[in-house]
């Protein structure tokens, strides 16, 4: 099965409650009335065989490193690859220099 691969451009972010809304729009996702946007990217992604390369997101680790294992908790098929400084700490992370 072919898998899609998504660019996330993590670089000019500074609030980390943004993350799921640049994830979203990545994507090309709308957040719901409701407003729960990261209900919408999981349910997006649980079917689905996608890469999600997160670029730069050494300034949002801690956070970044919370959605990465949300998601890939939620979402079987998932698979990330993350450029940043710093590891995210995550189990099953394989980190490269």
């Amino acid at each position: 099965m072919q898998a899609d691969a998504v660019w996330v451009d993590l670089a000019s972010i500074t609030d980390e409650g943004l993350i799921a809304q640049t994830i979203a729009h990545a994507m090309n996702l709308t957040e719901t009335p409701d407003g729960a946007i990261l209900n919408t990217i999981i349910t997006h992604l649980q079917r689905r065989n996608v890469l999600l390369l997160f670029d730069n997101g050494e300034h949002l680790i801690a956070a970044l490193s919370e959605m990465a294992e949300m998601l890939l908790t939620h979402c079987p098929t998932l698979r990330l690859l993350v450029t940043s400084r710093e590891a995210l700490n995550i189990p099953g992370e394989t980190a490269w220099n």
